[in-house]
C-alpha cells in the first residue's frame, strides 16, 4: 500500500515474444500510410479513382462526417456559456475532440484536391465558381 492507501499494481513486463511480431505490423501499417501519402501528392485524384469531371471522392466523406460532427463544440458551450453545471465532466473533453474533427475534416479536404501542394491556393485565394473552392 502507498500513502494514501490504495493497492498499486506491479509493472508487467511486455512479452518479449510477441514484441516483434506487434512492431512487424506497426512497420508494415507505417510503411503502407507513406505509400499512400506519396501516391495522393504524385497522382492527386487519380489515386482516388476520380477524374476532373467526377471530383467528389472518398475523403470528401471525413468533411461531412467532421461538419455533422460539430454539435461537440455545442455541448461544450452548455457548460461554458450557459452554465450548466451537469456539463463541467465532458466540457474540456468536448472541446478538444470537437477541434481534432474539424482539423480531421480540412485535413481530408486538402487530400482530395488534385494536388494537395496546391491547398495553399484553396485559403489565399476566392473561388467563386467551384462548389467548395476545389483547385483544378
Amino acid at each position: 500500500m502507498d500513502a494514501i492507501g490504495a493497492k498499486t499494481l506491479p509493472l508487467v513486463e511486455p512479452r518479449a515474444r510477441w514484441f516483434p511480431i506487434g512492431l512487424g505490423i506497426g512497420l508494415v501499417m507505417l510503411l503502407g500510410l507513406l505509400y499512400a501519402a506519396a501516391q495522393i501528392v504524385f497522382l492527386g485524384h487519380h489515386a482516388f479513382a476520380t477524374t476532373k469531371e467526377v471530383p467528389w471522392g472518398l475523403l470528401i466523406i471525413n468533411y461531412a462526417w467532421a461538419i455533422s460532427t460539430i454539435g461537440l463544440s455545442y455541448i461544450a458551450s452548455f457548460g461554458i456559456v450557459l452554465g450548466l453545471k451537469q456539463f463541467d465532466a465532458i466540457v474540456r473533453r468536448a472541446l478538444y475532440l470537437a477541434l481534432l474533427v474539424v482539423v480531421a475534416g480540412v485535413l481530408g479536404v486538402f487530400a482530395d484536391l488534385a494536388a494537395p501542394q496546391h491547398a495553399i491556393y484553396l485559403m489565399l485565394t476566392t473561388h467563386f465558381t467551384g462548389a467548395m473552392g476545389v483547385v483544378q
